[in-house]
């Protein structure tokens, strides 16, 4: 039984000098500071003014000097409780390393390393309150005299922090006006100078196997800070490392918040490198995870360089209900051959969301929903959750084609720098799902055309929405030179494809298995490709109409393009762009097509004889696209001639104008080659009278 505060600390400080003194513990495996409780009962007691807790771990300062300050690096602190019991208090259990200062211009600063802080809960009860804390904070020593001297190699290198929650049952509640919390961080702070430490921290990790976790706000935090303290100064480099909760078994996680974050950020002249946040079920795993909010970061910020880090969200088993996630991985620059971040839900797993679901990152982005996973809500009815991911580079989705399964919200929009590959099933429910691609992005090692591109078997399921993919032009940038756009299984009350690229091969493609079935009014389902051509592979049965719709195609030709047949399409010609495409409304199906064809207007031959009226000319019509024909032109050409009917005869021109022809199709008509009349002698019939005589 403990009243009040139990302080559990090993501290030191370095000796003052003109160079200030290190302070070094053990290091290695052997704890520097341990709380090992086997089978036992600890039971926490306010003192009067209302406090309770444990404070342990290992706390060294270097010396301060003139020209440096002391060099530190602290030791392990453990808290490891067995079939035990700890309740009514907090804990705080952080090793701190702080660098001695240095007050000459031009003095360094002390370097600081602390080191590991595990704490273990093996088959035991943990019920605490307030602000719980496991940390390893280390601070390089500044150098500062007047406005700032130098503060030259201050490095700050944070410590592994380890939580591990095993088949025991932790509770944390608030206290009067504070939150229960729970912070697992790994923290390191480049020394102040005109030239700032360097700040790198290490992984911090809460592991849950079996039990449950109660709590208001949970962070787990591996940063790293080399920002400047005031303006003219130079941000040193700062990196971080892991931040991860991973979660195996049966486990119940409640929190108000969870926060992990993997963050670095400096200042002008400096560089920061994020590392990894993590969130993880395993494979088979029966967790239960309810949270109003979960948040991902893995970005670096402030330097003159600042290398994205990435995120992953992943479960193999059980189901996530969450208000809302919101996942970053930001930057200005990646590191060579990163990692996609990820998010998935594979195994018959649901992180299912209630709000908003976003997810942005600078490199490439994984969406897997795998053997029966959802990930937001594909709920019919009641569904409030609005997906949003966007990748800066390609956004790759995979998954079956599962009812009820997949990616799903009242509406789903999907953003890429690059290409979309969508393989699986992406749902909307009262909303929209929008696709966007080639809206720029970092180079890329290997160029290669941009595409949007679903693969064989996989949906997109607007309901009653609208379904809109859009690949964007990459005009005159090699790194954003355009491809097609591929589509399989699209349900939509209104089916918008268009792209805009302007390079070969900017294609919309309907996979020959595809089906595009819209239920809407007016232009229900629209095919524009304004650089290239429109091939439906799958024909009539691809385009499929239920609500007394109809379809728009807008394509080069009707040579390069295969729309279906002839009979079920009206088409038009000689349309330049979208705007003049989306302007036409035949009420019918109907598709435009760039090229102005030529229909070349000639003259017929005719013949007479002569004496006879001229008889009535007729034309000849050349440069019909396939399925056109006279039957489509209104009007009538113009024809004239010399001859008359007393004319000698021979041979006189039949001249032609195009008179009153008119192409509502768009035809462009040019004057071919004068016809021939031909007027022949006149055929004379001699007949001999019947005589007669007598004899």
């Amino acid at each position: 039984n403990i009243v009040g505060n139990l302080l559990w600390v090993d501290s030191s400080t370095g000796g003052d000098g003109a160079v200030g003194g290190d302070v070094s513990a053990r290091g290695g495996d052997v704890a520097e500071v341990a709380l090992i409780a086997d089978n036992a009962t600890i039971t926490f007691s306010p003192n009067t003014g209302g406090e309770s807790g444990l404070d342990a771990g290992v706390r060294l300062t270097g010396g301060n000097g003139s020209a440096a300050g002391g060099d530190v690096s602290d030791g392990l602190s453990v808290i490891d409780l067995n079939a035990s019991s700890l309740t009514f208090g907090n804990i705080r259990l952080e090793n701190l390393a702080l660098g001695g200062s240095a007050s000459d211009q031009g003095g360094t600063g002390g370097n600081a390393e602390a080191s590991r802080a595990d704490f273990v809960v093996i088959d035991s009860t943990v019920g605490l309150a307030r602000t719980n804390v496991i940390a390893s904070t280390a601070q390089g020593g500044a150098s500062v005299l007047g406005t700032g001297g130098d503060a030259v190699d201050s490095i700050g290198t944070g410590g592994t922090v380890n939580v591990a929650l095993a088949n025991s049952e932790v509770t944390i509640v608030s206290g009067v006006g504070v939150a229960g919390s729970l912070a697992v961080a790994s923290r390191a702070i480049g020394g102040e100078g005109n030239l700032t430490g360097d700040a790198f921290a290490r992984a911090a990790t809460l592991g849950l196997e079996g039990g449950s976790l109660s709590v208001g706000f949970l962070s787990v935090g591996s940063f790293g800070s080399a920002s400047a303290a005031f303006s003219g100064q130079t941000g040193g480099a700062a990196g971080s490392d892991v931040a991860a909760i991973t979660i195996d078994g049966p486990v119940l996680l409640a929190a108000t918040l969870i926060d992990i974050a993997a963050d670095a950020t400096s200042s002008l002249g400096g560089t920061s490198a994020a590392g990894e946040a993590l969130f993880a079920v395993t494979a088979g795993s029966q967790a239960q995870v309810f949270s109003p909010s979960l948040t991902l970061s893995a970005t670096a910020t402030g330097g003159a360089t600042n290398i994205a880090g990435r995120f992953a969200l992943t479960a193999g088993g059980g189901e996530l209900a969450i208000g809302q996630i919101t996942a970053a991985a930001q930057g200005d620059s990646l590191p060579t051959n990163a990692p996609a971040s990820q998010i998935a839900a594979t195994g018959g797993a649901v992180i299912g969301v209630s709000g908003l679901l976003n997810a942005s990152a600078l490199g490439d982005i994984a969406v897997d929903t795998s053997l029966g996973g959802t990930i937001g809500n594909t709920a019919a009815t009641g569904n409030t959750t609005t997906v949003v991911i966007d990748s800066d580079g390609t956004l790759r989705l995979q998954g079956g084609s599962t009812a009820g399964t997949g990616l799903g919200g009242q509406s789903v929009t999907l953003l890429a720098g690059r290409s979309i590959l969508l393989g699986g099933s992406v749902t909307a429910r009262g909303g929209s799902v929008s696709l966007e691609a080639n809206r720029g992005g970092l180079p890329l090692a290997q160029p290669a055309p941009i595409v949007i591109t679903m693969t064989q078997g996989s949906r997109i399921d607007a309901g009653t929405g609208t379904a809109a993919i859009s690949l964007l032009d990459g005009v005159g940038d090699p790194q954003r030179a355009t491809g097609a756009i591929t589509l399989a299984s699209i349900t939509g009350g209104a089916i918008d494809v268009r792209n805009f690229g302007s390079s070969a091969g900017s294609d919309i493609q309907v996979r020959a298995d595809g089906v595009l079935s819209a239920s809407g009014t007016g232009r229900a389902i629209d095919l524009a490709s304004l650089g290239g051509e429109v091939i439906n592979l799958a024909g009539d049965a691809g385009l499929v109409l239920t609500g007394g719709g109809h379809y728009g195609i807008f394509a080069e030709s009707p040579g390069g393009s295969q729309i279906g047949s002839f009979a079920n399409y009206l088409r038009r010609y000689n349309v330049p762009d979208a705007e003049g495409y989306d302007q036409i409304d035949l009420g019918g199906n109907f598709a435009a097509f760039r090229i102005a064809p030529v229909i070349t207007v000639s003259a017929d031959d005719a013949a007479r004889f002569y004496g006879d009226a001229n008889p009535d000319f007729t034309a000849i019509f050349a440069g019909f696209e396939p399925g056109d024909g006279v039957a489509d032109l209104s009007g009538a050409a113009l024809f004239t001639t010399e001859a008359t009917g007393l004319s000698d005869i021979g041979q006189y021109a039949i001249d032609i104008e195009l008179g009153t022809l008119l192409s509502e199709q768009g035809y462009q008509f040019a004057i071919g080659s004068p016809g021939v009349l031909t007027v022949t002698p006149r055929p004379i019939t001699v007949t001999a009278d019947n005589l007669s005589k007598l004899l």
